[in-house]
């Protein structure tokens, strides 16, 4: 179970119960201290008998001092120094862990912007490299001219590359944005969600449950935190649906198509066929790029905000 410590008016967290007990043990957090699980719901440290355990002996009375103590006791004792108000490095633990988590915080929301930035201008790249490959290509079959030919193929190795770009920096916004939702929302790690991507053959399934789940873990994020709303209606479930629909049902199928035509033996099995074939199905997936990078954009903006409302 994960806590959040009250201090200053602000809520600090969420920390670990290993955490909690350290900050006991260091006495940084004292039994007065308030501590929620929900952020709704305040009580005393003393009152989770999960991080204190059962109350503590009273010690035993003490002893009279000597009468030649009484007179040093009664001197009085020194005070202490006032705290800064600047902040030093010696600050306790709990604004330090509170410091670099909301430094993690802000990174974290800096990388998800600069990675859908870089991720969408790559594909805008990539598409039309890819346009002005396929119109130099059909100028080449008019002119019969070898040297278009070369352009076209090298514009085409040039927009393979933007778009294999794209392809690493989706997979690094994804491992960001599942970053952000709590741990005790999301269905599995970020780590665990962008990995299974890398399975032959079950990515089609994943990449499906990759976009769902976190869309759906994010909304339920929003929603348990106040922030959804009409200016903030976090992710639709329906286009993200639309997108993983476009992306692995779709190319799944039209290599089954090809796939079937080469093992029957078709004598439909000829490269103009396999051609019409992919200009069929080719335009779904643009579609499916295209619903992707809004999606990505919505997983953004309804990131950021949980972000910094984490850190507060």
């Amino acid at each position: 179970m994960r806590y959040y410590i009250e201090s200053g008016g602000r809520a600090l967290g969420p920390f670990a119960s290993e955490t909690i007990r350290d900050m006991i043990n260091k006495e940084t957090l004292n039994p007065n201290s308030r501590v929620s699980v929900d952020r709704i719901v305040w009580k005393k440290a003393a009152e989770f008998s999960e991080l204190f355990g059962s109350k503590p002996t009273p010690p035993p009375p003490a002893t009279t001092p000597p009468a030649r103590n009484r007179q040093e006791e009664a001197r009085p004792s020194p005070k202490p120094p006032l705290p800064s108000a600047q902040p030093s490095d010696n600050a306790p633990p709990v604004e330090q862990i509170a410091t670099r988590s909301r430094r993690k915080k802000e990174f974290l929301n800096q990388k998800l912007s600069n990675r859908f930035f870089w991720c969408w201008l790559s594909v805008s790249i990539a598409g039309v490299l890819a346009l002005l490959a396929a119109l130099f290509m059909a100028l080449s079959y008019e002119s019969k001219s070898e040297t278009l030919v070369l352009v076209a193929v090298w514009l085409l190795g040039v927009g393979v590359s933007f778009f294999l770009f794209a392809i690493v920096l989706a997979l690094m916004f994804f491992h960001s944005f599942w970053r952000s939702i709590p741990k005790e929302i999301a269905r599995v790690p970020a780590d665990v969600a962008v990995g299974f991507l890398f399975v032959p053959l079950w990515q089609f399934y994943w990449f499906y449950v990759l976009l769902i789940s976190g869309t759906q873990s994010m909304n339920e994020a929003l929603e348990q935190h106040g922030l959804l709303n009409r200016r903030s209606p976090g992710v639709s479930t329906g286009v993200a649906a639309s997108a993983a629909v476009c992306l692995t049902f779709i190319p799944f199928l039209q290599n089954a198509v090809i796939a079937a035509l080469g093992i029957l033996d078709s004598p439909w099995f000829i490269p103009k066929t396999i051609a019409m074939i992919c200009l069929i199905f080719f335009p779904l997936q643009i579609v499916g790029i295209v619903l992707l990078c809004v999606v990505m954009g919505q997983m953004k903006r309804a990131a950021e905000p949980l972000n910094k409302l984490l850190d507060k």
